[in-house]
């Protein structure tokens, strides 16, 4: 009976050693998400700041029972660090005083360029009464389609790729310009357009940025955000901008176009909402977004059906 009660002691010390480990790690891997953008890759470490204070809350349960205090107060750190990355995010957005007149209901898809589920695209876009839709990773087969199934949608500009950087924007209000832009320093095209809403005009922009996988592409990635940034406040013009930034609310980059548009983020006060990837349930991770003019209210904004893409559709109608 030693022997046994020996080895189950053992595989328990093993077991609470790897938990300490992956606890200790994911310490780690928050306090390089505090570095975005300035240590190598450390953007990518910064977005998962829901599945890290999870993970501390759920490791520091075996700590305090075996009363390791200093092992508990390194995961509280981390926990209290996630969580206050994570809070802002569900105060409430301030309410504008000005009487609401006009109403907008713009969806935001990547739809990827390989998904040819094209019933599911189409009940979306019936069942959420959109205005705007901004399409990222519009191909071929996208663009043959909605030739034939968008036809309410009078005004668009349509630019298909066979990479995963095609982009669309369809509207029924009217669109007096459509501009097609690259922000970046490799061919990335971004859709500008002014739309008519109650006679007023409201520029529309449909993004999608280059994935952050390197520190070439982190950079391409950020050059884009920045250039967008820089390009919506010198137009003066009331904005909205979708698209897939493939950054969430806790970059760098992310922050920086906040603060250099002017723009706030539609989520204000909602939550995290992720969207990505779809199907990973706990892994996923808000990195598509619909930002807007400090003057336009939220009135809803939803995480929409899956539409057989890598990412659920964001909805968002404003007021204003």
């Amino acid at each position: 009976m030693s022997t046994i009660k020996a080895a189950v002691q053992n595989y328990r010390k093993t077991v609470l050693n790897l938990i300490e480990l992956a606890a200790y790690f994911c310490c780690i891997c928050t306090l390089m998400g505090f570095f975005s953008g300035s240590v190598l890759l450390s953007d990518l470490f910064c977005h998962f700041r829901v599945q890290y204070l999870c993970i501390l809350a759920l490791f520091v349960v075996p700590s305090i029972v075996q009363k390791r205090w200093i092992v508990v107060a390194v995961l509280s750190a981390g926990i209290v660090a996630n969580f206050c990355e994570i809070a802002p995010l569900y105060f409430p957005a301030k309410r504008i005083a000005e009487p609401v007149t006009k109403t907008l209901t713009v969806v935001d898809i990547n739809f990827n360029s390989r998904n040819t589920n094209f019933k599911l695209l189409k009940s979306l876009v019936e069942t959420s009464g959109a205005d705007v839709i901004c399409w990222q990773e519009f191909s071929p087969a996208a663009d043959a389609w909605a030739s034939k199934n968008l036809s309410e949608y009078a005004y668009s500009k349509r630019v298909p790729g066979n990479d995963n950087f095609g982009i669309a924007m369809f509207s029924k209000l009217p669109v007096t310009v459509f501009r097609v832009k690259e922000l970046s320093d490799i061919p990335i095209k971004s859709i500008v357009a002014t739309v008519q809403v109650g006679g007023k005009p409201i520029q529309v922009i449909c993004t999608h940025t280059y994935p952050p996988v390197g520190v070439a592409a982190q950079h391409t990635r950020d050059l884009q955000l920045a250039h967008l940034g820089v390009f919506i406040k010198a137009s003066g013009v009331p904005t909205i901008l979708c698209g897939d930034l493939n950054a969430t609310s806790w970059s760098g980059a992310f922050r920086d176009l906040l603060k250099d548009s002017g723009l706030k983020d539609s989520r204000q006060g909602l939550g995290i909402q992720p969207s990505w990837p779809d199907g990973f349930g706990p892994m996923m991770i808000p990195i598509d977004h619909v930002l807007v003019d400090m003057k336009m209210q939220v009135i809803s904004r939803e995480i929409g059906a899956s539409v057989q893409s890598d990412h659920r559709p964001v909805i968002v109608n404003l007021a204003f």
